[in-house]
């Protein structure tokens, strides 16, 4: 399990939820099912950000599975997940889809707005957040509405098909058939 740093800016998931419908739009894929979220994170990414990198790295030289730095902004991913993800894992293709939250949603495309994993001041940690003060909450839920939004999970009554259409985990597609009923403010 991640590490959770606060961002200082909350986001609601609602918030999180409008994030990711534009990213759809932005990609072309607003109304499809299935995200290709390998071609946007290796291939589409660089066309809109100066400098992003997407870097495979072996197993061994990985202590995560995935991991995203802010200067130059570059998607470390291990060579076990991007097959995986490339094979239509679920898993895989939520922990890329967290990775590109992180890019979009704590990075500034023109310069690093921050490392959300040091202090500048020190090498120390910055305290545990929770909720939607934190890089880890905002990342997992735009993961989440990116994979499976409103708008593709209020269409479905069983979890087990919205899973297999996405490409996301049946717990997944309960959560987001569970909240494809809620209205956020």
């Amino acid at each position: 399990m991640a590490d959770e740093f606060y961002v200082g800016r909350a986001l609601s998931p609602a918030a999180l939820a409008r994030i990711a419908e534009a990213v759809r739009a932005k990609f072309g894929v607003a109304d499809k099912i299935w995200v290709d979220i390998v071609d946007i994170v290796e291939l589409e990414l660089p066309k809109i950000i100066n400098g992003y990198r997407f870097v495979v790295k072996p197993d061994k030289e990985m202590t995560t599975p995935a991991y995203t730095k802010f200067n130059p902004i570059t998607i470390y991913v291990s060579e076990t997940v991007y097959i995986a993800a490339c094979e239509g894992d679920n898993r895989s293709r939520m922990t890329l889809a967290h990775e590109l939250g992180h890019v979009l949603l704590h990075s500034n495309f023109d310069e690093t707005k921050f490392d959300m994993h040091r202090r500048k001041q020190s090498n120390r940690r910055i305290p545990q957040a929770v909720g939607p003060n934190s890089s880890e909450y905002q990342a997992t839920r735009f993961a989440a509405f990116l994979l499976a939004p409103k708008s593709i999970s209020k269409k479905y009554n069983d979890p087990k098909k919205l899973a297999a259409e996405a490409g996301i985990s049946i717990s997944a597609a309960e959560i987001a058939i569970k909240d494809a009923n809620k209205y956020y403010i």
